[in-house]
């Protein structure tokens, strides 16, 4: 078993990480969610309202434009917890 040498700001560091990690695919998927959900309805409705026109135009590309740059910023923050921990174990100091 390997063990650690881990600051209290280190393990704060690393639950607000994995927090945002959490956080920002979550409102990716949110986003996805909502733009697929709009792409279905306007797929099954027949003639469109004005209202829906302007969903269909506006609301559907800024929503899955949203989900793109979340997932795009929660797979930055994975990869630099990633960092974060290689880090910490490559400055822990092996006991004889």
């Amino acid at each position: 078993m390997k063990t650690y040498v881990v600051t209290q700001n280190e393990i704060r560091t690393l639950t607000l990480m994995n927090f945002a990690v959490a956080a920002l695919f979550s409102i990716g998927s949110a986003c996805f969610g909502y733009w697929l959900n709009i792409r279905t309805e306007i797929a099954l409705a027949g003639q469109l309202p004005a209202a829906a026109q302007i969903v269909q135009t506006i609301v559907s590309p800024v929503a899955i434009v949203t989900a793109i740059i979340f997932w795009v910023l929660g797979a930055i923050t994975w990869y630099l917890r990633g960092g974060f921990i290689s880090t910490i174990e490559s400055e822990t100091v092996p006991r004889s």
